[in-house]
């Protein structure tokens, strides 16, 4: 039998109902070939290798943290409008209509970086798109590095959906790489995934008090 995609056989061997929720699993980095893990739906693999295949969801974990953020920003007066706690899928361009009809007065998003490499690939980092927003990234970035986490830099212009509105201040937080062994055992652990709230929270004050200044 030819190669198939992983995509596709990982719906065939019932790991999940849709090729949707297999390839949004193999980008949050759950899915491995033996040891390996592997980064793209298009990956093709041999019959002899189904057995290989091995699914680790991380879903509960990381749902946690994001309830922690919310639970941590409640706590400082604010009001918390979440799309979603777990790696659902919820398309891009129904979030930022349903944003705009929110009236937010920012936004944070919130993810879990991934690589082909488990060893050299890894840090925190931040992202903006628009020159204006930039603070707000930065604020977290710098509070996130008080971790003595490694450097992955704070970027603009990146050309990410949920970035693009220009009615409120929004950031991307690229928190761990979860294909890196050391930081995937830092980002299940709730001692560090609070840790790592603590200091998102910081970094928004940092940001409002700023803009206080101006």
């Amino acid at each position: 039998m030819a190669a198939r995609r992983i995509d596709i056989v990982l719906v065939e061997l019932g790991h999940f109902s849709t090729r949707e929720k297999a390839q949004r699993a193999i980008m949050a980095g759950c899915v491995y070939l033996g040891t390996e893990l592997v980064t793209k739906p298009s990956r093709t693999i041999r019959p002899a290798e189904d057995p290989l295949i091995r699914v680790r969801m991380k879903d509960h974990a990381v749902s946690r943290a994001y309830y922690k953020l919310q639970k941590a920003l409640e706590k400082e007066g604010a009001k918390v409008i979440m799309t979603r706690y777990s790696e659902q899928f919820f398309d891009n361009k129904e979030r930022i209509l349903f944003y705009r009809d929110s009236l937010p007065d920012l936004l944070l998003s919130i993810h879990l970086n991934s690589s082909e490499d488990p060893f050299r690939a890894g840090g925190t980092g931040t992202f903006y798109r628009y020159i204006g927003f930039r603070n707000l990234s930065l604020d977290i970035y710098k509070r996130l590095l008080e971790l003595g986490l490694k450097e992955y830099g704070n970027t603009g212009s990146f050309n990410f959906m949920l970035n693009s509105p220009i009615e409120y201040p929004n950031a991307l937080i690229e928190t761990l790489f979860l294909s890196n062994l050391e930081e995937e055992e830092k980002i299940l652990d709730p001692v560090f995934q609070q840790q790592m709230v603590d200091k998102i929270v910081l970094g928004v004050k940092d940001f409002l008090e700023g803009c206080k200044k101006q």
